[in-house]
Protein backbone atom coordinates (compact mmCIF):
# COMPACT_ATOMS: atom_id res chain seq x y z
CA UNK A 1 0.00 0.00 0.00
CA UNK A 2 1.29 3.55 -0.59
CA UNK A 3 2.37 4.94 2.75
CA UNK A 4 3.36 8.48 3.60
CA UNK A 5 4.26 10.85 6.46
CA UNK A 6 3.49 12.80 8.67
CA UNK A 7 5.92 11.57 11.33
CA UNK A 8 3.43 12.60 14.05
CA UNK A 9 -0.29 11.85 14.03
CA UNK A 10 -2.63 12.81 16.86
CA UNK A 11 -5.21 10.26 17.98
CA UNK A 12 -8.05 10.78 20.44
CA UNK A 13 -10.32 8.29 22.20
CA UNK A 14 -13.57 9.33 23.84
CA UNK A 15 -16.52 7.62 25.49
CA UNK A 16 -19.18 10.11 24.42
CA UNK A 17 -22.17 8.71 26.37
CA UNK A 18 -24.16 11.77 27.42
CA UNK A 19 -22.20 13.81 24.88
CA UNK A 20 -22.69 17.14 26.53
CA UNK A 21 -26.42 17.01 27.22
CA UNK A 22 -28.88 14.95 29.26
CA UNK A 23 -30.40 11.72 27.94
CA UNK A 24 -28.29 11.64 24.78
CA UNK A 25 -30.27 10.72 21.65
CA UNK A 26 -32.96 8.68 23.37
CA UNK A 27 -35.23 11.58 24.35
CA UNK A 28 -35.82 13.25 21.00
CA UNK A 29 -33.69 15.39 18.70
CA UNK A 30 -30.11 15.36 19.97
CA UNK A 31 -28.15 18.52 20.60
CA UNK A 32 -24.98 17.60 18.71
CA UNK A 33 -23.10 20.88 19.05
CA UNK A 34 -21.36 20.07 22.40
CA UNK A 35 -19.84 16.92 20.90
CA UNK A 36 -18.68 18.82 17.83
CA UNK A 37 -17.24 21.63 19.97
CA UNK A 38 -15.18 19.22 22.09
CA UNK A 39 -13.83 17.39 19.02
CA UNK A 40 -12.97 20.68 17.32
CA UNK A 41 -11.07 21.94 20.37
CA UNK A 42 -9.04 18.74 20.68
CA UNK A 43 -8.23 18.88 16.94
CA UNK A 44 -6.98 15.33 16.40
CA UNK A 45 -6.23 13.61 13.09
CA UNK A 46 -8.03 10.41 14.11
CA UNK A 47 -10.65 9.95 16.80
CA UNK A 48 -12.16 6.72 18.12
CA UNK A 49 -15.46 6.77 19.98
CA UNK A 50 -17.19 4.36 22.31
CA UNK A 51 -20.71 4.36 23.76
CA UNK A 52 -22.12 6.41 20.87
CA UNK A 53 -25.86 6.18 20.27
CA UNK A 54 -27.55 6.22 16.90
CA UNK A 55 -24.47 6.96 14.82
CA UNK A 56 -25.57 4.48 12.19
CA UNK A 57 -27.42 7.56 10.94
CA UNK A 58 -24.65 9.26 8.94
CA UNK A 59 -26.45 12.61 9.03
CA UNK A 60 -26.47 12.55 12.83
CA UNK A 61 -22.85 11.41 12.86
CA UNK A 62 -21.84 14.28 10.58
CA UNK A 63 -23.65 16.74 12.83
CA UNK A 64 -21.42 15.58 15.68
CA UNK A 65 -18.18 15.66 13.66
CA UNK A 66 -16.19 18.55 12.17
CA UNK A 67 -16.37 18.62 8.38
CA UNK A 68 -12.82 17.27 7.94
CA UNK A 69 -14.15 13.85 9.01
CA UNK A 70 -17.21 13.79 6.77
CA UNK A 71 -17.09 10.83 4.42
CA UNK A 72 -14.39 9.21 6.55
CA UNK A 73 -16.27 8.10 9.64
CA UNK A 74 -17.63 4.66 10.49
CA UNK A 75 -20.00 3.25 13.09
CA UNK A 76 -20.47 -0.29 14.32
CA UNK A 77 -23.16 -1.32 16.82
CA UNK A 78 -21.92 -3.59 19.60
CA UNK A 79 -24.41 -6.34 18.71
CA UNK A 80 -24.06 -7.67 22.24
CA UNK A 81 -26.97 -9.89 23.26
CA UNK A 82 -25.92 -9.83 26.92
CA UNK A 83 -26.12 -6.04 26.85
CA UNK A 84 -29.56 -6.09 25.23
CA UNK A 85 -30.83 -8.61 27.76
CA UNK A 86 -29.55 -6.70 30.77
CA UNK A 87 -29.92 -3.05 29.72
CA UNK A 88 -32.84 -3.06 27.27
CA UNK A 89 -33.59 -2.92 23.57
CA UNK A 90 -32.44 0.70 23.18
CA UNK A 91 -28.86 -0.58 23.49
CA UNK A 92 -29.07 -1.95 19.95
CA UNK A 93 -28.09 1.57 18.81
CA UNK A 94 -24.97 1.82 20.98
CA UNK A 95 -21.58 1.14 19.44
CA UNK A 96 -18.09 2.27 18.52
CA UNK A 97 -16.94 4.64 15.79
CA UNK A 98 -13.78 5.72 14.00
CA UNK A 99 -13.22 9.00 12.15
CA UNK A 100 -9.94 9.92 10.47
CA UNK A 101 -8.32 12.39 8.10
CA UNK A 102 -5.65 9.86 7.06
CA UNK A 103 -5.77 7.53 4.10
CA UNK A 104 -6.89 4.20 5.48
CA UNK A 105 -8.23 0.74 4.87
CA UNK A 106 -11.99 0.29 5.09
CA UNK A 107 -12.57 -0.60 8.77
CA UNK A 108 -13.29 -4.22 9.60
CA UNK A 109 -15.78 -5.45 12.17
CA UNK A 110 -14.08 -7.50 14.87
CA UNK A 111 -15.95 -10.04 17.01
CA UNK A 112 -14.93 -9.66 20.64
CA UNK A 113 -16.55 -12.80 22.02
CA UNK A 114 -20.07 -11.76 21.15
CA UNK A 115 -19.46 -8.01 21.11
CA UNK A 116 -18.30 -6.01 18.07
CA UNK A 117 -15.48 -3.50 17.63
CA UNK A 118 -13.73 -1.88 14.67
CA UNK A 119 -10.18 -2.01 13.33
CA UNK A 120 -8.49 -0.28 10.44
CA UNK A 121 -5.02 0.44 9.11
CA UNK A 122 -3.97 4.04 8.62
CA UNK A 123 -1.66 4.55 5.62
CA UNK A 124 1.09 6.26 7.58
CA UNK A 125 4.82 5.67 7.69
CA UNK A 126 6.63 2.61 6.39
CA UNK A 127 4.28 -0.07 7.66
CA UNK A 128 1.04 1.72 8.48
CA UNK A 129 -0.63 1.89 11.89
CA UNK A 130 -3.36 -0.50 12.98
CA UNK A 131 -6.11 1.09 15.09
CA UNK A 132 -8.53 -0.98 17.17
CA UNK A 133 -11.55 0.82 18.64
CA UNK A 134 -13.22 -1.27 21.33
CA UNK A 135 -15.61 -0.96 24.24
CA UNK A 136 -15.46 -3.71 26.84
CA UNK A 137 -18.25 -4.94 29.12
CA UNK A 138 -19.13 -2.37 31.78
CA UNK A 139 -20.00 -4.74 34.62
CA UNK A 140 -18.24 -8.12 34.54
CA UNK A 141 -14.49 -8.72 34.64
CA UNK A 142 -14.87 -12.26 33.26
CA UNK A 143 -16.59 -10.79 30.19
CA UNK A 144 -13.82 -8.19 29.79
CA UNK A 145 -11.14 -10.87 30.04
CA UNK A 146 -12.93 -12.95 27.41
CA UNK A 147 -13.26 -9.95 25.09
CA UNK A 148 -9.61 -8.94 25.54
CA UNK A 149 -8.47 -12.48 24.72
CA UNK A 150 -10.69 -12.51 21.62
CA UNK A 151 -9.02 -9.33 20.37
CA UNK A 152 -5.53 -10.71 20.99
CA UNK A 153 -6.42 -13.84 19.01
CA UNK A 154 -7.74 -11.74 16.11
CA UNK A 155 -4.60 -9.62 16.01
CA UNK A 156 -2.34 -12.68 16.23
CA UNK A 157 -4.09 -14.22 13.23
CA UNK A 158 -3.78 -11.03 11.17
CA UNK A 159 -1.36 -11.19 8.24
CA UNK A 160 -0.03 -7.85 9.51
CA UNK A 161 0.63 -9.24 12.98
CA UNK A 162 3.74 -7.10 13.65
CA UNK A 163 2.34 -3.82 12.31
CA UNK A 164 2.47 -0.91 14.79
CA UNK A 165 -0.81 -1.17 16.70
CA UNK A 166 -2.85 0.83 19.17
CA UNK A 167 -5.91 -0.42 21.05
CA UNK A 168 -8.11 2.37 22.40
CA UNK A 169 -11.49 2.77 24.00
CA UNK A 170 -13.39 2.59 27.23
CA UNK A 171 -12.07 -0.73 28.47
CA UNK A 172 -14.05 -0.49 31.73
CA UNK A 173 -11.01 -1.96 33.45
CA UNK A 174 -8.17 -0.80 35.67
CA UNK A 175 -4.47 -1.64 35.61
CA UNK A 176 -3.04 -4.26 37.93
CA UNK A 177 -1.95 -2.81 41.27
CA UNK A 178 1.63 -3.86 40.53
CA UNK A 179 1.64 -1.30 37.69
CA UNK A 180 0.27 1.73 39.54
CA UNK A 181 1.52 4.16 42.17
CA UNK A 182 0.72 4.47 45.85
CA UNK A 183 -2.16 6.91 45.31
CA UNK A 184 -3.95 4.43 43.07
CA UNK A 185 -3.24 1.63 45.54
CA UNK A 186 -4.75 3.70 48.34
CA UNK A 187 -7.77 4.54 46.23
CA UNK A 188 -8.19 0.85 45.44
CA UNK A 189 -8.48 0.01 49.14
CA UNK A 190 -11.26 2.59 49.51
CA UNK A 191 -13.11 1.23 46.49
CA UNK A 192 -12.88 -2.31 47.82
CA UNK A 193 -14.43 -1.13 51.08
CA UNK A 194 -17.13 0.65 49.08
CA UNK A 195 -17.85 -2.56 47.17
CA UNK A 196 -18.30 -4.43 50.45
CA UNK A 197 -20.67 -1.75 51.73
CA UNK A 198 -22.78 -1.76 48.55
CA UNK A 199 -22.88 -5.55 48.56
CA UNK A 200 -24.10 -5.50 52.15
CA UNK A 201 -27.17 -3.50 51.14
CA UNK A 202 -27.57 -5.45 47.86
CA UNK A 203 -26.89 -2.35 45.75
CA UNK A 204 -26.02 -3.01 42.06
CA UNK A 205 -22.80 -0.98 42.36
CA UNK A 206 -21.41 -3.65 44.70
CA UNK A 207 -20.65 -6.32 42.06
CA UNK A 208 -19.51 -3.68 39.55
CA UNK A 209 -16.99 -2.15 41.96
CA UNK A 210 -15.86 -5.60 43.10
CA UNK A 211 -15.11 -6.61 39.51
CA UNK A 212 -13.35 -3.31 38.76
CA UNK A 213 -10.96 -4.10 41.58
CA UNK A 214 -10.12 -7.55 40.22
CA UNK A 215 -7.83 -5.71 37.75
CA UNK A 216 -7.15 -8.74 35.53
CA UNK A 217 -8.48 -7.90 32.06
CA UNK A 218 -5.77 -5.41 31.07
CA UNK A 219 -3.10 -7.95 31.96
CA UNK A 220 -4.22 -9.88 28.87
CA UNK A 221 -2.78 -7.05 26.76
CA UNK A 222 0.36 -6.66 28.88
CA UNK A 223 1.10 -10.38 28.66
CA UNK A 224 0.90 -10.20 24.88
CA UNK A 225 3.43 -7.44 24.29
CA UNK A 226 1.22 -4.35 24.64
CA UNK A 227 1.86 -1.58 27.13
CA UNK A 228 -0.25 1.27 28.41
CA UNK A 229 0.87 4.46 26.65
CA UNK A 230 -0.74 6.72 29.25
CA UNK A 231 1.97 8.62 31.11
CA UNK A 232 0.01 9.53 34.23
CA UNK A 233 -2.73 8.12 36.44
CA UNK A 234 -5.33 10.74 35.52
CA UNK A 235 -8.75 9.23 36.10
CA UNK A 236 -11.05 9.31 33.09
CA UNK A 237 -14.48 8.09 34.22
CA UNK A 238 -16.63 10.59 36.10
CA UNK A 239 -19.67 8.42 36.86
CA UNK A 240 -20.93 7.24 39.30
CA UNK A 241 -18.29 8.88 41.52
CA UNK A 242 -16.74 12.17 40.43
CA UNK A 243 -13.24 11.68 39.02
CA UNK A 244 -13.33 8.12 40.22
CA UNK A 245 -11.74 5.68 37.79
CA UNK A 246 -9.19 5.41 35.03
CA UNK A 247 -10.89 3.02 32.62
CA UNK A 248 -10.17 4.58 29.20
CA UNK A 249 -6.78 3.41 27.93
CA UNK A 250 -4.35 3.38 24.98
CA UNK A 251 -2.45 0.10 24.61
CA UNK A 252 0.37 0.08 22.05
CA UNK A 253 2.71 -2.42 20.47
CA UNK A 254 5.64 -1.57 18.15
CA UNK A 255 4.55 2.08 18.30
CA UNK A 256 6.11 5.08 20.03
CA UNK A 257 3.83 7.77 21.46
CA UNK A 258 4.09 11.01 23.41
CA UNK A 259 2.05 13.92 24.79
CA UNK A 260 -0.64 11.83 26.46
CA UNK A 261 -3.30 14.33 27.55
CA UNK A 262 -6.75 14.13 29.10
CA UNK A 263 -9.31 16.78 28.16
CA UNK A 264 -12.36 18.20 29.89
CA UNK A 265 -15.46 17.52 27.78
CA UNK A 266 -18.76 19.36 27.84
CA UNK A 267 -21.04 17.14 29.86
CA UNK A 268 -19.85 13.65 28.93
CA UNK A 269 -19.28 11.29 31.83
CA UNK A 270 -15.80 10.44 30.50
CA UNK A 271 -12.75 12.55 29.73
CA UNK A 272 -11.37 12.18 26.20
CA UNK A 273 -7.66 11.45 25.99
CA UNK A 274 -5.27 12.15 23.13
CA UNK A 275 -1.68 11.28 22.29
CA UNK A 276 0.77 11.70 19.43
CA UNK A 277 1.74 8.64 17.40
CA UNK A 278 5.34 8.72 16.19
CA UNK A 279 5.27 7.20 12.74
CA UNK A 280 8.44 5.79 11.21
Amino acid sequence: MPLSPPPNHTLTSWNVECGGYPDYYRSGAPNTQPIRNTITLINSDTICFSDVFGWGDEQLRNQCLPSKFHGNSYFQPLEDQWLLDTEGAHMKDVGVAIATTAKHETPEIIDLAGRCGLKTILHLGTHGVRICAIYLNHALEDKRIEQAKALINILAADKNEDIPTIIVGDLNAQEALTRVGWREKSWSRLVQLGALAFNAIHHPYGPVLRDLERREALEVFEQNGFHNAATNEQRTALFPFARAFRVDHPYTKNLETSEYTTHSPTGSDHKPFSLKLHIS
